[in-house]
């Protein structure tokens, strides 16, 4: 969950900070030394995080990057086997290249506070220890009274319906469900594309009851390929009916699923905070664009640039040989436009709109410097002695509010 990983992001950083003052060898090293135990979907991005993070943490608390060490533990003799073993293989080159220690063949018998015990093997010195194998459902599915199968997962039928209750309009998706595609021996794995084919076959099917017509929607299992990510940088995916990606191009695909997925539920708001978040808006350089993306500086020093092309565009529009030549009606949204650049208001918008008027046919290359000066104060120039100074944080505030409530720590039943 969300506290689960705020949760461990704080008790990373404290541990991290009291080991590097430690003196105690044996403390310091056990402090320094963070486990993962499993290498499905879970195990291993966190181990891509935790490569990526380690550098910060080294940084922060004046650490050599090598004192931290991050151990992998696999019960199965092979990592990350949901990926085909070339997959794999590259998998594992790329977290053994980054000076991680995998120990595979390796079952955990007990956890104590400072330390893992291994069966066959010597304990690990560590009081960190992050969990992310043998994932069961909820304890609350337990009381249900509905079948169980593997981890605890809700045995269904091929309409989703909880074996056993199907005359009660009872369906079963996401991480908790136990589904099966007709004829395939196997459930189909707790990943976000199967939770969202299985919530579609279900409201399907809900609405068939409601109507009373009982045509129910079949699931079938329509997995179009995963891809794991380890950290901002590096990726490994399976798509297309099993070709395989690598690298970049894979990390550049994953986001471009989750921006699918926000397309899909019609969302632009999300879709925006999703770009802002992953690449415009990130600390430590970490997008998949390195720092290029996300370099953050004082917009103050855009503020001259806009005053002067606000005032350009303004003296313009009331010129008689005006830039713009088209006719009347742009020669008086250049106007407006020079206005809003000038007071910094709708700024980003405005220059977007110069942008493109410029582009549907620049009257001499000594005005294309317009364009690229429209371009460069999309920085939020306006931000800085500028309306939206005040404008934008309101916006931004009665929209998502307006649009998605008021946002809470926990979400109690109405009455």
């Amino acid at each position: 969950s969300m506290e689960d990983a705020l949760q461990l992001k704080e008790h990373i950083r404290e541990i991290i900070a009291r080991g590097a003052v430690e003196r105690d060898p044996e403390k310091r090293k056990a402090m320094l030394t963070l486990v993962v135990c499993g290498s499905g979907f879970t195990g291993a991005e966190t181990i891509g995080e935790l490569i990526d993070y380690r550098k910060v943490l080294a940084k922060d608390y004046k650490l050599d990057p090598s004192e931290i060490k991050i151990i992998l533990v696999e019960a199965a003799p092979t990592i990350i086997n949901m990926l085909d073993r070339t997959n794999a293989a590259h998998a594992e080159a790329y977290i053994k290249k980054n000076n991680i220690e995998i120990r595979k063949s390796s079952m955990i018998t007990s956890v104590n506070p400072d330390s893992v015990d291994i069966k066959d093997q010597d304990s690990i010195a560590t009081n960190t220890l992050i969990w992310t194998a043998g994932v069961k459902t909820n304890h609350t599915a337990d009381s249900f009274g509905i079948d169980a199968g593997r981890g605890g997962r809700l045995v269904t039928n091929q309409y989703l319906q909880a074996k056993g209750f199907e005359d009660k309009s009872i369906y079963v998706a996401g991480d908790d469900a136990n589904a099966t595609e007709q004829g395939a021996e196997r459930a189909v794995p707790q990943t976000a594309q199967e939770a969202e084919n299985e919530a579609i076959v279900s409201a399907e099917n809900i609405a068939a009851d409601i109507e009373g017509n009982q045509n129910y929607t079949e699931f079938k299992d329509k997995n179009m390929g995963f891809t794991v990510s380890f950290g901002a940088y590096y990726g490994i995916a399976q798509v297309f009916g099993g070709k395989r990606v690598r690298g970049w191009l894979a990390t550049i695909m994953k986001h471009g699923t989750n921006l699918l997925y926000f397309w899909r539920i019609r969302s632009g708001y999300f879709m925006m905070m999703y770009l802002l978040d992953e690449f415009f808006r990130v600390e430590n350089n970490r997008t998949v664009f390195g720092g290029n993306t996300a370099r953050r500086s004082n917009v103050l020093w855009s503020v001259p640039l806009r005053l002067f092309l606000g005032i350009v565009l303004m003296v313009d529009a009331f010129s008689i040989n005006t830039i713009i030549p088209v006719g009347m009606g742009l020669t008086v949204l250049e106007g407006i436009i020079g206005c809003l650049i000038f007071f910094g208001w709708f700024t980003w918008l405005a220059d977007l709109a110069l942008v493109i008027i410029f582009l549907m046919g620049i009257p001499t290359w000594a005005h294309a410097w317009i364009i690229f000066a429209a371009i460069a104060l999309m920085n939020g120039s306006g931000r800085s002695f500028g309306i939206d100074y005040w404008f934008v944080p309101w916006l931004q505030k009665t929209w998502g509010k307006a649009r998605y409530g008021t946002p809470k720590a926990v979400y109690e039943p109405k009455k």
